[in-house]
């Protein structure tokens, strides 16, 4: 292999690794790479949002029980079986 071609060959190779270290540009979405990582920090942030507002959502709901007329409560009871619900549903669109 002559070495001007095997210096090509490393040089297309190795770009796209090189362009994976920079951010992606998500208002600009032209290929399908871009798209799949545009689309897993949207899911990142996303969770961490959701995982950062449960522990308040509980807590309310549990409040709201503890508030709620003999037999008129159950808010944590419904928030708990919607999550689970949701985390069913969710699971079954993405299989």
């Amino acid at each position: 292999m002559k070495p001007i071609f095997a210096f090509a060959l490393l040089i297309f190779f190795t770009l796209p690794v090189a362009a994976q270290d920079e951010a992606p540009d998500c208002a600009n979405e032209m290929d399908q790479n871009t798209m799949t990582l545009c689309a897993g920090l949207d899911f990142d942030k996303a969770d961490a949002e959701l995982n950062r507002i449960w522990p308040g959502l509980k807590k309310d709901a549990q409040d709201a029980d503890a508030e709620a007329f003999e037999g008129m409560g159950g808010y944590l009871d419904a928030l708990l079986a919607s999550q689970r619900a949701w985390l069913a549903y969710r699971d079954a669109e993405c299989a």
